[in-house]
């Protein structure tokens, strides 16, 4: 009987991992590859014209191409650390936003993070909230058609609020729920981290994200 149970409590790990894996996967390279495939059609834009603006959109493309392989880097650092600085989670979402406004150059990001530098966060919490952000902003960026995308993170002690919103054209809520992988990987992360999102949408009004997260 004891066996048995242990066999099925292995099972549902090895599952959830998969699931796991599988998120990962959907929200960083699939973020990385939203922008590369816009980068491409930027060169294709500009392929007429040519001249160093055209160069600068290669550049660029080979930078995500690379980014998108250095992801699964990336994913092994942070298994293999216990804890993470907020500002190190800091750093790599600017540096996230800043690339993706270099490939979507006519969205323009407005980024505001106001946390304590030295405090310290599970390194899975750092993951999820870095994906989410990401997977965000790739659905943005994808879906949205939106002029300006706003960022804006801030720590309150122990508690981490999110707002993302854009001014782009918004969605039906009730067919995103039943279609969008990307909007249950968000949800799904959020409740791992036993916090709260709330997301406000109309067509035509933009689309607004509202998280809190507990920082452990």
């Amino acid at each position: 009987h004891q066996f048995i149970l242990a066999r099925i409590e292995s099972e549902k790990q090895i599952q959830d991992q998969r699931l796991e894996i599988a998120r990962d996967l959907h929200d960083s390279l699939g973020a990385q590859l939203t922008f590369i495939a816009s980068v491409a059609d930027g060169i294709k834009r500009n392929a007429v014209s040519g001249g160093e603006n055209l160069r600068n959109k290669a550049d660029t493309l080979t930078e995500f191409t690379e980014n998108a392989i250095s992801e699964l880097k990336n994913a092994l650092w942070v298994l293999n650390a216990e804890a993470i600085r907020l500002d190190d989670l800091k750093n790599k979402l600017l540096n996230f936003v800043k690339a993706a406004g270099e490939a979507r150059e006519d969205v323009a990001f407005h980024f505001q993070f106001s946390i304590q530098d030295n405090f310290t966060v599970d390194s899975k919490w750092a993951v999820n909230i870095f994906r989410m952000v990401q997977e965000i902003i790739n659905n943005a960026s994808k879906y949205a058609e939106a002029k300006d995308l706003w960022i804006n993170a801030s720590q309150t002690g122990a508690l981490l609020k999110l707002e993302i919103r854009d001014n782009g054209i918004g969605f039906d809520r009730e067919t995103v729920k039943t279609n969008s992988y990307g909007l249950s990987n968000l949800q799904q992360r959020v409740q791992t981290m036993e916090g709260v999102m709330r997301m406000e949408t109309e067509k035509g009004e933009g689309t607004n994200y509202f998280i809190e997260i507990p920082l452990r």
